[in-house]
């Protein structure tokens, strides 16, 4: 159907054979068609999506894994998709809706291609339909006895054979009312596009029910070989002047038919069957060909283990006769006139000498080698830029042909040089104006005497466009400017030009230097290889002011303080300013005096601000640095007050040393967290506290004063069900650099503590009850992965899981 020739010249004889050729849909997008596929490619093709087709919705063959009608498994451009309903419905809608958006200007081909009603035949909106047993006069024929081949004689059908034959048939029925439905809407959503749309319905094979005796297709009996055809175009055919034709027509005069209607050569086995819709002929051809298994797999032949294989074979049919002749030597002639259902083999009959030496006669010249005729399926037709590579693709029937191609430049041939493999690039390609020429030769050195050509031609016509792709700022304090600028072309040479000045050769980037102040523009125009020079696009830009604003705070909070706000006002120099601010090193924003914080962690914090002025200029980065503290301890008499106080994740301790003597405050877990040194009167020294946890301390000096900082994990909501998502916090930030936290749990009804997140960075995670209902308890501590010292683990906190 897609190429117009037979299967000895395709190659594909058999499910498991890949085509490459080329097709006729390849042809209609290089052409500008758009182009969609919506079901079933080929039965050896993979689903993978196709360059020749815009839109590829493609259904794998049975019988691939999950293959069914209902909800299919559909890949859908490339991507693999299981979509709920019936295959033939939404293969259809895929179907209307590309040629609902295709541009009324641009026309389109679309392969409508459902798997149905091929088995499992499983769509179950028409299962209901009745379907009456199918029982022509070949309906179980005696094989043994009417001449049939060695392949087709056996006895009588079993009881089960007819149920199973009766009950595909039924249901391959049924699925087509289902595919009638289908093919009403598609045509209904043409639309305004009716008038001018061809459209061909047919199948891609017959099927036998249990006439002479056999189920399935590949045999050459009417059932397997005659299929339906409707066209409809009425461009050609008035719709309300529909007709029924006898005129033998194949689906290998689809791909020509096609090719003649939109004025393309397509030099193929097939003719086209436009004359029959114009009235001009009422036939096209006098004898089909029919062939099976006479390419890649020849020969088949039955055998001990297929022993009803159909062997390979090549026919010929009439309007009055059927003649095979098998590569067993076996031979079948029917009289289609007077028995239309092919029981009586006249093959060899004395009566029908005559006809058959005709028909002999007929088949030997059917599937004689043709005259080679060479088609150009794909390739450039008009106009290229310079420096272009052109590519082809062709075919002659054979598919055992060899290639040579020829281009000719300027009116001046060239040289015949071989092209094998149905395609070839040539280029880069200078301006002129091109031929290209390519012939077939058959494999019995037979050469295509009319090769066909396509002529095009390389013009440069068009100016390059250059782009200024960056350049300084406007207004700008910079007195070097650095421009970076491109073209649409290659190669190109650059010109430029500052302020109006004589344009220079130049090339991107391009730098000046020691500017003045005042307003400047940049231009530079791009020159290509024929000679067109483009517009010059400019840049101007104003250097101005170069003296930046100082900046100063004025006020803000006490150090150390308790307070979590803190409010700051500051001021520049110059006026007007803009302002940046920042908090601990965060994203600079803009900002005004006064500027308040709130909600402000205990821990140690530093402002910066900075101004700009109106011509871009930003001056110093003013900086003001705290400490917010959360507890306050006094060291005083050998004594730490209070000795175990309470911190939050990340707060700030600060201890304040009162004398009369120095001590010191040491981290006693071993990680060696923290360590003021010896710290006299009037002293103070912070710490902030990052992971929950118990942390000892104590006096290096004074060794019996001791104390600890008891920094709570935190879990929430306190109450909640099974299906509540609670959030369990141990630190304010991740673990430090070396060191790593450790959360154990204990679940309902547990006496011991069990390990939940051991070793991890992160400062909380998610928690869903898993042990049911009742109370569940967390604890955290901070460990060195250095050396393995550990804080103790902090105060629990608890959930309460109800329902």
């Amino acid at each position: 159907m897609l190429t117009g020739l037979y299967g000895e010249h395709t190659g594909v004889d058999a499910n498991e054979v890949p085509l490459e050729r080329p097709t006729i849909p390849q042809a209609l997008h290089d052409l500008g068609y758009r182009t969609s596929l919506a079901g079933k490619y080929l039965n050896s093709a993979r689903c993978d999506p196709r360059p020749e087709f815009d839109q590829f919705v493609c259904q794998a063959a049975p019988p691939a894994p999950g293959y069914s009608l209902v909800d299919p498994l559909l890949d859908v451009n490339g991507t693999v998709q299981r979509l709920t309903g019936y295959a033939p419905d939404i293969e259809a809608q895929f179907t209307a809706d590309f040629i609902a958006d295709t541009p009324a200007d641009q026309p389109f081909f679309a392969m409508f291609t459902p798997t149905t009603p091929h088995h499992p035949a499983d769509d179950p909106r028409c299962q209901s339909e009745p379907v009456s047993p199918y029982r022509p006069p070949s309906y179980d024929e005696d094989t043994q006895g009417t001449g049939k081949p060695q392949y087709m004689q056996r006895g009588p059908l079993t009881p089960q054979e007819v149920a199973d034959f009766d009950s595909v048939h039924e249901r391959m029925t049924q699925a087509t009312r289902c595919l009638d439905m289908a093919v009403g809407a598609l045509l209904s959503s043409l639309g305004d596009r009716e008038q001018d749309t061809l459209v061909i319905y047919l199948s891609d094979n017959g099927y036998l029910y249990g006439e002479h005796r056999r189920s399935g297709k590949q045999v050459p009996y009417e059932e397997s070989v005659r299929v339906p055809f409707v066209v409809r175009f009425p461009a050609l055919l008035p719709e309300a002047e529909p007709f029924t034709s006898d005129a033998l027509v194949q689906n290998v005069d689809i791909a020509p038919t096609i090719a003649d209607l939109v004025d393309m050569h397509w030099g193929a086995d097939g003719l086209s069957f436009a004359p029959l819709l114009t009235g001009e002929a009422s036939s096209i051809r006098d004898a089909a060909r029919i062939e099976h298994c006479e390419a890649i797999f020849f020969p088949c032949e039955p055998n001990s283990k297929y022993p009803t294989r159909t062997p390979s074979f090549f026919g010929v049919v009439t309007p009055l006769y059927k003649y095979v002749e098998y590569v067993t030597g076996e031979k079948e002639l029917y009289d289609l006139a007077i028995d239309p259902y092919e029981i009586v083999n006249h093959a060899d009959d004395v009566l029908y000498v005559a006809v058959q030496l005709q028909l002999a006669g007929q088949l030997d010249s059917l599937t004689a080698p043709p005259e080679p005729d060479t088609t150009i399926v794909t390739g450039p037709s008009g106009v290229l830029p310079p420096n272009s590579y052109a590519t082809f693709t062709y075919f002659s029937q054979s598919r055992f042909a060899t290639y040579e191609c020829r281009l000719d430049i300027n009116g001046v041939e060239g040289t015949w040089g071989p092209c094998d493999g149905q395609s070839v690039t040539i280029g880069p390609l200078v301006d002129g104006e091109y031929v290209f020429n390519v012939r077939g030769t058959d494999e019995n050195a037979v050469t295509d005497a009319t090769p066909d050509t396509r002529a095009f031609s390389v013009l440069d016509a068009s100016a390059p466009t250059t782009t200024i792709t960056s350049g300084p700022s406007d207004p700008t304090t910079e007195t070097t400017a650095t421009f970076t600028f491109s073209a649409d072309e290659d190669p190109v040479t650059f010109d430029c030009s500052l302020d109006g000045g004589l344009a220079e050769p130049c090339t991107s980037p391009l730098t000046y230097t020691g500017l003045s102040a005042g307003p400047h523009t940049f231009s530079v125009a791009a020159t290509d290889g024929s000679g067109n020079v483009g517009t010059a696009p400019t840049w101007s830009w104003t250097i101005s002011d170069v003296v930046p604003p100082t900046t100063t705070i004025t006020s803000g909070p006490s150090d150390p303080t308790a307070e979590t706000t803190a409010t700051f006002t500051f001021s520049a120099d110059e006026d007007p300013v803009t302002f940046s601010c920042s908090l601990d090193g965060g994203l600079a924003e803009p900002c005004t005096s006064p500027l308040t914080y709130t909600g402000l962690a205990q821990t140690g914090h530093t402002f910066s601000v900075s101004a700009s002025d109106t011509t871009g200029n930003t001056g110093n980065t003013a900086t003001w640095t705290w400490t917010i503290i959360d507890v306050a301890i006094s060291v005083q008499d050998n004594s730490f007050t209070p000795k175990s106080p309470i911190d939050s994740r990340g707060g700030a301790v600060r201890w304040t040393f009162n004398g009369p003597s120095e001590h010191t405050a040491t981290d006693r877990s071993g990680m060696a967290l923290f360590d003021s040194g010896p710290t006299g009167p009037g002293g103070s020294y912070t710490v902030a506290f990052v992971g929950a946890g118990k942390y000892l301390y104590g006096c290096t000096i004074h060794p019996e004063m001791a104390g600890s900082i008891r920094v709570p994990i935190d879990a929430s909501p306190p109450t909640g069900s099974i299906s509540t998502s609670f959030f369990v916090t141990w630190a304010a930030e991740d673990a430090p650099a070396g060191f790593v936290y450790d959360v154990q749990i204990r679940r309902p009804g547990a006496s011991r503590w069990a390990p939940w997140m051991n070793g991890v960075t992160m400062p909380g995670d998610s928690f869903v009850a898993d042990a049911g209902t009742g109370s569940y308890g967390f604890r955290g501590r901070l460990r060195s992965a250095t050396n393995g010292a550990f804080s103790r683990y902090s105060p629990a906190a608890f959930i309460s899981v109800t329902s």
